[in-house]
């Protein structure tokens, strides 16, 4: 069960950068990153806007997507790093 989780948390990350390397000059809330991929399909199980919060987190950690504040509203959206447009290229063609 713990592997399985792991897998899913893996396959949310995967996505989601995929979702913004493939879009670099474009920034995007949690709520239409999630919305996407629901649409998608691309990742197996459920997952929520937490779930993607979490994966933007670690993909930030990582230095692969950035966190772009919205003036004068106090929301954050998120950009792929030139690093994580290279390391979709590499790692998913």
């Amino acid at each position: 069960m713990k592997a399985e989780t792991q897998r899913r948390r893996e396959q949310l990350r995967e996505a989601v950068l995929c979702f913004l390397a493939d879009r670099p000059a474009h920034k995007f809330g949690v709520e239409e990153i999630t919305r996407r991929i629901l649409r998608d399909c691309s990742v197996d199980g459920e997952f929520d806007e937490s779930h993607v919060a979490d994966a933007l987190a670690v993909l930030e950690g990582y230095g692969l997507v950035r966190r772009v504040d919205r003036k004068l509203s106090g929301l954050v959206d998120f950009q792929a790093t030139s690093e994580g447009v290279v390391f979709r290229e590499r790692n998913y063609p």
